[in-house]
């Protein structure tokens, strides 16, 4: 089976649990269906700067420019535009899908980039009733990626696999 579809049993299966990454989960079957859910429900806009993803393309003279919609006007932009669910804040041991809908909201790739580059998001206990601190990764700065390795697996830190924190969030021995 094709690793961009599977759910989180077969994901378990494929893969030592050790090696499996938050971007591993995010390509899981159940993040898809809840992603979508998220998508629809913000109508497919960042919510903070309202653009939608990128519509098309064209070439002019050397360089692509990507058309997008703002509130039913369309734009063009130099820079590609997709569409990414942010986790306002953490629950240690989630899965990515398995958090209510008011913990998640759509932003844009250059929103949802800004944020981890200005903000941290807050980690907190199963029950949510304690905040949790477990230091930022040394290597990324606790973006869980860096932006200048883009080409390499997305730009995975490979020190924290892309979750930010010293820590792993998810401990999937116990789940």
């Amino acid at each position: 089976k094709n690793r961009n579809n599977m759910n989180f049993q077969e994901l378990k299966a494929s893969k030592e649990l050790s090696d499996i990454d938050y971007f591993d989960l995010l390509k899981c079957d159940e993040w898809k269906f809840k992603r979508e859910e998220i998508l629809k429900r913000d109508n497919y806009k960042c919510k903070k700067c309202s653009k939608s993803k990128t519509i098309s393309s064209n070439i002019v003279g050397n360089k692509r420019i990507y058309i997008y919609e703002i509130n039913g006007e369309t734009f063009e932009n130099e820079s590609y535009i997709s569409l990414q669910i942010h986790h306002n804040l953490y629950i240690f041991n989630k899965l990515p899908w398995d958090y209510n809908h008011k913990y998640l909201i759509t932003l844009c790739n250059h929103c949802h980039q800004k944020f981890h580059n200005d903000d941290s998001v807050e980690v907190w206990d199963q029950h949510q009733l304690n905040k949790m601190e477990f230091g930022h990764c040394d290597r990324c700065s606790g973006k869980g990626y860096i932006p200048e390795y883009k080409k390499i697996q997305n730009g995975i830190c490979f020190k924290c696999k892309g979750y930010g924190y010293n820590r792993r969030l998810i401990n999937l021995e116990e789940l």
